[in-house]
């Protein structure tokens, strides 16, 4: 953890810098251990440990079988231990990735640069940080109201239908309270366990991905918080599958919001593809400046939603759309993603199956912290003074927030009731091209508060995207009953 607390001694000496410059105000003497070189030369990023993520040739595991893969992966492993005194402590056969931890004094640069020459080895990364991104959580952000359910025109989409439960959407956050009275019916349930809500891939991880935070939650009820039960919040889906998975289990020392591993985030992923997720959604991003070369088997990861490259599963592949938050700024770096040093990962990464989302307020003005890019942010969605559901032990179990992370879910929630209508009229899901191409085709465009910053001027519009659907037969489009006590402004 040296590694970790020494680039947070970075941030927080920053902090106390411009403070006693700017206030006059008196801060601790904090002596800074320099940190480790980092391979892209980005001196501002951040570790989350001093452990290494390995990532074998295929060619090295030589078999598709998962039993196989995972003994061959134990075996280089093995190799990588007496050759290279680092020791596995965990193992994703389904990618071929193996996280290893140095004994004491072995040089974290030296040893990566070592393994990246190891003729079994793929890529060879850091272990980096990674944030939600929602806004720190403060009073004057939080207020009453679902404005962003009516600015997508949820009301015209509820006249096709309010129903997405025969598709699984998998939110890799801080989890979900997924005992909470508007989320707990729309869990989904594991088939293999018949009870299980999905994973925590926390360290040695576990079964239980209970939310401790409220951001996983905040998330998960925009999508899919029940609606129609007279109690409480309503989400775009009134009945869907919501599959938890936690990584985001630590808290940053200065803004306070959720924080995870990319080792974490990365078993989080192979988790929802390995339980069939449909719709993927990640509301966080590696802390900058992180650039693409540092991160290579993330986005390997992440190409293997869109099922590109060898996946040992027990059933096929079957391609997700993942919904990414475009980014909150941070620092110094620069909001134009369209730009090398303002790209934020995953949402950036180019693979066809991605569709990042930039935050809009009531508006339809780009949030002011939120990413864009004309070539790299193909749509906003409502993003400011969102309410959603949040733990039960936070007042009466509703906050709202600003941020990418509320945006995100915008476009998932939209995009999985648009998925469920085709599934259950046509008998067959769209493909992940067409989906994706469905909801950018029906966005409110050349919106003048985003022209100039994100592709065509684009704003979801979930009443449009709906009948670009198949119509089932009549006894299936009776319209549904209005939310009793959604409020709008």
């Amino acid at each position: 953890m040296g590694i970790y607390l020494s680039r947070t001694m970075v941030i927080i000496l920053s902090f106390c810098t411009a403070t006693v410059l700017a206030y006059g105000w008196m801060c601790p003497l904090i002596v800074v251990a320099q940190p480790v070189a980092l391979y892209s030369s980005n001196p501002d990023a951040v570790l989350f440990d001093d452990t290494i993520i390995v990532q074998y040739k295929d060619a090295s595991l030589q078999s598709a079988n998962r039993a196989q893969r995972k003994a061959k992966m134990n075996d280089l492993g093995a190799a990588l231990l007496t050759h290279r005194g680092v020791t596995p402590i965990r193992t994703l056969p389904i990618s071929g990735i193996q996280q290893f931890r140095l004994r004491p004094g072995q040089s974290l640069h030296s040893v990566i640069l070592a393994l990246r020459n190891d003729p079994d080895v793929q890529h060879a990364n850091y272990n980096y940080r990674v944030r939600s991104l929602q806004s720190p959580n403060d009073p004057r952000w939080t207020s009453p109201g679902l404005w962003g359910l009516a600015k997508i025109k949820m009301n015209e989409a509820w006249q096709v239908t309010h129903d997405g439960k025969n598709i699984i959407v998998a939110v890799i956050d801080s989890g979900i309270d997924y005992l909470h009275g508007d989320i707990e019916p729309n869990m989904w349930k594991d088939i293999a366990t018949g009870s299980s809500n999905g994973r925590d891939t926390c360290g040695a991880g576990s079964g239980n991905p209970m939310d401790t935070n409220g951001h996983g939650t905040m998330v998960a009820g925009i999508i899919g918080a029940k609606g129609g039960n007279g109690y409480g919040s309503v989400g775009i889906n009134w009945d869907i599958q919501l599959l938890a998975v936690r990584f985001l289990c630590g808290i940053h020392p200065l803004l306070g919001i959720p924080v995870g591993s990319l080792a974490d985030a990365e078993e989080a992923i192979e988790y929802a593809i390995e339980k069939q997720a449909d719709i993927i959604v990640t509301s966080w991003r590696i802390t900058p400046h992180v650039a693409r070369e540092d991160i290579p088997t993330l986005e390997n990861q992440v190409r293997r939603t869109n099922c590109q490259g060898p996946l040992a599963l027990p059933v096929p592949c079957k391609p997700a759309l993942l919904v990414a938050a475009a980014g909150n700024g941070l620092f110094d770096e620069p909001l134009d993603s369209d730009l090398v040093s303002g790209k934020v990962y995953p949402a950036n990464f180019p693979v066809d199956n991605i569709i990042p989302v930039a935050a809009t307020d009531e508006n339809d003005n780009l949030w002011s912290q939120s990413h864009y890019g004309i070539n790299s942010v193909p749509i906003a969605a409502p993003g400011v003074n969102i309410e959603s559901t949040t733990l039960r032990t936070a007042g009466d179990g509703f906050s709202g927030l600003d941020g990418t992370s509320m945006a995100a879910p915008h476009v998932a929630g939209c995009a999985a009731l648009l998925q469920a209508q085709c599934l259950r009229c046509s008998g067959s899901r769209l493909s992940i091209p067409s989906l994706k191409a469905k909801i950018l085709d029906s966005a409110n465009k050349n919106i003048a508060g985003l022209n100039g910053y994100i592709q065509q001027g684009r704003r979801l519009n979930c009443g449009e995207a709906l009948k670009l659907a198949p119509t089932c037969s009549a006894s299936d489009t009776t319209p549904p009953s209005p939310p009793t006590n959604m409020t709008v402004r």
